[in-house]
């Protein structure tokens, strides 16, 4: 068994990391990523439609690529698993 998992993260304005899923092989975890991005753009798209006063038209650009992909342990994601399998994210501290 290999000792790599592929994680899907997120950067908080830059700051915190979040593992936001794990996955065995890279592919799957690229598709997710990808899959989160749409789904924040869609959600953004909708939010200015219901209120466009509040919130400005979102831009594709913004959303492509906030969630990544990097290799991960073995141990981070067996750390990890009890959250993400509950829908958590994980901090994730990087020395």
């Amino acid at each position: 068994m290999s000792d790599q998992q592929y994680g899907v993260f997120f950067r908080d304005q830059g700051v915190t990391e979040y593992l936001l899923a794990a996955f065995d092989n890279e592919e799957a975890a690229i598709e997710d990523a990808a899959r989160r991005d749409e789904q924040d753009y869609d959600a953004a798209v909708e939010r200015h439609a219901d209120e466009p006063d509040e919130y400005p038209e979102p831009s594709w650009e913004d959303y492509d690529g906030t969630c990544y992909v990097e290799p991960i342990s073995h141990e981070l994601a067996d750390d990890a698993s009890s959250e993400l399998e509950n829908g958590f994210a994980v901090v994730v501290q990087r020395s």
